[in-house]
Parts: C-alpha cells; sequence; structure tokens
C-alpha cells in the first residue's frame, strides 16, 4: 500500500502537494509535539490502510457475510458508491484520501483491498458488535506513531454507557434527544448513545412513522473530531449501530451526523481566524486563492443555504467541465442564488445578499480553475466538515464527551496554545503564577461547548481527569469563576 501511494505522490505530484500541505496545516498542527511542516507519509499510509480495512468491514456487516466480491464491487466499496446507493449518502466522502479511491490509482489499490478481504473470510458478520469497533486500534495507532491529537485516547464502552445513560436520564422523556460528543474518537459514546436512543425512541407514546423514528435516532447524537480516520471509524459504528432501523438499506437517504472539526472551532484547514475573531468575515485560503466567507452564513439560521452554496457550486463548476471558459454572468449568477433562497426558504436583507453572491462568484471561480489543474475534490468535505460547529450552534439538549486529557505545557511547541491560553484567560479559570501552564484542556473544551453549543437546561456529561477535581491549580474551575 505504501508503494502506491509513493507512486501516486510521484504521478500526480501537484494534487499530492495540496494534500500534503492541507495535512500538515491542520492534522499535523494539532499534534501534541507542536506543529510540522513535514508530511507524515508512514502516518498517512497508515491511516489509509485502516480507512480501507473499516469500509471493508462494514460493507461486510451490511451484507451479513463475508465478502468475495469482484474488482467492480471492490471499487465500490472504496469509492463509496457502495453504500450511497444504500442510502448512507456521506459514509464516504472525498477527503484526503479520496483521491486514492478514485481513477486511475484504485486499480492499484484492489489487490490490496482482495488481500484483506481473504483474510475477513475467517470473520463472522451476521451480528453487528455493540460497542466501539476501533477504540483500542485506534489508542494503539496513537502510541506506536506518536500522533496522540491533543490528548487522544481510547473510552471504555462500561464508561461511555454510564456517562451517556445519565445524560439522558435527566433529559424529559417528552424531549428529543439532541446530543454532542465533542470529541467523539472512534465513536465510543455514540455507539451508546444511539443504543440508548433505540430504546427510548421505541417506548414512545406517539405512533411514530419509519421515517420519523431515523430523523429521531439520526439527530440523536453528532460527533466532532479532528482526526480524520476517527471520524471514518466513527462512522463505521454509527452505521453498524443504526442498520436494524435502517432496513431496507436504500429505503432511507440519512447523512450521518459525524463531522472532521476543530470543535473548539480555533481554526480549519483553510482558515486560522475562526477564534474570537472581531472580523465579520472568514478569511479562507483554498490554494492559492483567497475568498472572504461572510460569518453569518456560517450559523445555524443558514445552515441549509451554506451547504446549497457548496452544492450549486460544484453542479456550475463539474456541468462547465467540458467548456474552454466558465462563463458566469451576473443575472445567471443571481438566478442560481434566488432559487436557492427560494427552496430554503429563509428571509435574506440587501446586504446579506450582497455579500452572498460576492463569495458564490469568487468560490465558483476558485474551484474551477482549481478543477481545470487537476486540484479539485476535496474542498467540499472540507468546507461542509469544518464549519460544521458554527452551523449547529446552540443546538444540543445534552452533552456527552470524553475530552483531551492534557496539560497546556504539554503543548508548549504548538501554535495551538496560543489559542487555549487565549480561552482559558477569557474563562477566567488560569491558575495563578507558575501553575498557569498546568491549566487542563479538559476544562477548556469543557466550558467552550457548554457556552457554544448547548441549549438553556441542557445536561452535562464529560468525563475529566482527576486533577480537576483534588488539584490545587484547578481552584479557578472549581469556584465556577467562568460565572463571573
Amino acid at each position: 500500500l505504501a508503494d502506491n501511494v509513493v507512486g501516486a505522490f510521484k504521478d500526480n505530484p501537484k494534487y499530492a502537494d495540496l494534500i500534503s500541505e492541507l495535512w500538515c496545516s491542520f492534522v499535523s498542527y494539532l499534534r501534541e509535539e507542536g506543529v510540522s511542516d513535514q508530511f507524515d507519509l508512514t502516518t498517512y499510509v497508515d491511516e489509509y490502510y485502516i480507512l480501507t480495512l473499516g469500509k471493508l468491514l462494514c460493507a461486510n456487516y451490511i451484507e451479513g457475510q463475508a465478502l468475495s466480491s469482484d474488482k467492480k464491487e471492490l471499487t465500490s466499496i472504496l469509492d463509496g458508491s457502495f453504500f450511497e446507493n444504500r442510502g448512507l449518502v456521506n459514509f464516504v466522502e472525498y477527503d484526503y484520501f479520496g483521491w486514492l479511491n478514485s481513477e486511475p490509482y484504485i486499480d492499484e489499490l484492489i489487490p490490496v483491498a482482495e488481500a484483506i478481504q481473504q483474510d475477513l473470510v475467517a470473520y463472522n458478520f451476521k451480528e453487528a458488535p455493540n460497542e466501539d469497533l476501533f477504540g483500542r486500534l485506534m489508542s494503539q495507532l496513537a502510541h506506536r506513531s506518536q500522533r496522540l491529537l491533543l490528548g487522544q485516547e481510547w473510552t471504555p464502552s462500561w464508561l461511555s454507557y454510564q456517562l451517556v445513560s445519565n445524560v439522558v436520564s435527566q433529559i424529559p422523556k417528552k424531549e428529543s434527544l439532541f446530543l454532542l460528543d465533542m470529541c467523539c474518537g472512534s465513536g465510543s459514546m455514540i455507539v451508546e448513545a444511539i443504543d440508548i436512543a433505540k430504546n427510548r425512541i421505541a417506548k414512545a407514546e406517539d405512533e411514530l412513522s419509519d421515517e420519523e423514528k431515523i430523523n429521531l435516532l439520526v439527530q440523536a447524537i453528532t460527533g466532532f473530531d479532528i482526526d480524520p480516520l476517527a471520524v471514518m471509524l466513527s462512522k463505521v459504528n454509527w452505521v453498524l449501530t443504526t442498520m436494524d432501523w435502517l432496513q431496507p438499506l436504500g429505503s432511507h437517504q440519512v447523512i450521518i451526523p459525524v463531522y472532521h472539526a476543530d470543535s473548539l472551532f480555533a481554526i480549519t484547514p483553510i482558515s486560522q481566524n475562526t477564534s474570537d475573531k472581531e472580523e465579520p468575515v472568514f478569511s479562507l485560503k483554498i490554494a492559492e486563492y483567497s475568498i472572504d466567507l461572510p460569518d453569518f452564513l456560517v450559523s445555524p439560521n443558514f445552515k441549509s443555504l451554506f451547504d446549497a452554496l457548496i452544492d450549486v457550486t460544484y453542479r456550475i463548476v463539474i456541468d462547465a467541465a467540458g467548456q474552454d471558459v466558465l462563463e458566469l454572468s451576473a443575472r445567471e449568477l443571481k438566478d442560481y442564488y434566488d432559487e436557492l433562497v427560494s427552496h430554503v426558504g429563509i428571509d435574506v436583507t440587501d446586504e446579506q445578499e450582497t455579500q452572498i453572491l460576492d463569495f458564490l462568484s469568487k468560490l465558483i471561480e476558485a474551484i474551477d480553475k482549481l478543477n481545470r489543474d487537476g486540484r479539485n475534490g476535496i474542498w467540499p468535505y472540507i468546507l461542509r466538515n469544518s464549519f460544521r460547529p458554527g452551523l449547529v450552534a446552540g443546538q444540543f439538549n445534552g452533552l456527552v464527551s470524553n475530552p483531551p486529557w492534557l496539560a497546556l505545557s504539554k503543548v508548549a511547541n504548538n501554535p495551538y496554545q496560543a489559542i487555549l491560553r487565549q480561552k482559558a484567560n477569557s474563562y477566567e479559570i488560569k491558575p495563578p503564577g507558575s501553575s498557569h501552564l498546568h491549566i487542563e484542556l479538559a476544562t477548556i473544551f469543557l466550558l467552550h461547548a457548554v457556552e457554544k453549543y448547548l441549549k438553556d437546561n441542557a445536561k452535562v456529561g464529560c468525563i475529566v481527569p482527576e486533577t480537576v477535581l483534588n488539584g490545587h491549580h484547578q481552584n479557578p474551575f472549581r469556584k465556577f469563576q467562568f460565572f463571573s
């Protein structure tokens, strides 16, 4: 597999450079040992292997047997069409590895996938597992590659169950569940939350249609994680846990609510000014192109329009791929915009309309140029995922999470430390004197999540280090100084 990846990097240096830059600007940026401008090929290949294994495992569980696929079926599993045809719309996205799962590189992957599939014949896929399938594997990989992303660790299933059930028990039964795991890892909390949500929905007094039940299940828990591998494995766990309710697969179209994003909403792969910014725009750097994204678009009220703008951009660009140049008049752009606004049913002021049209025009122009230069594909994934924290702010009635267990001193060489220190100061939980570097990341993530994501009277379950309960340097947190 490593040979295949190295060959693809040599064959397509433009796209390889693009992927390397994005990887270093976000995934490497959030490593404990600090930011690195050196692309880590070994880690990239490790993740690609486990992603491939995860897709094959999921396909086998969906079919209830160990598959022995021909090239066509293997291709559909790897590029995601196998799952999309079964209603799992965003199970496989065109992420950091998407280019390797498409022509011409996928032909080199098929023999690797065949070998993995032959090994999987030894296992029984008739019943899906009832716990996080990948937690131990993720933990082993993290320690082996020394790529702990801000204290990334595995949460045992028994602990996830206790925490989630405790939070859910405090939410009135008449309320639908809207839980958030801001650091979901490979999905231990998600698995337990879905199982508990199933029982809760099944016991509801009102007669619900199958579609209504599935909608309640999909909204029951949303997950964020900064690790693209963790996100994919969480999606596998999500599918395996919900699969019995989605039968027959394909009869329902579902968006899996797990996103590759920084839950602190401090940075994204294309913008470093998302945290407590004063400007009314996000300054995006899409390859060499700079675009201003109006900040009001990244809010819950504009969520549908934001997604629709990305969709229409790609539809326009792909439709124009066969033309020598994309020519889009102001009138045509306005027609596209009017159709979107009408479809999502949203009220927009004249000033907002002007800003949206300017953003849409520049986004289409940039993506078109990148598409013609062979550097397209990954941008919808980044835009849809990275800005999701802003699009779901204030919408959850429960928090269930195991945030990073890490002292601020452990990220001393990482630019992310400045953001964390700034948040600790704003919450007034920074310990006094020389102990200030011992501030615990878990408390920063917890307070940020409560402030940004939760409705009034929401319930909170969060796993934190014991030092939060008894450490002298945690007094500002224990004394609720963040209320001052």
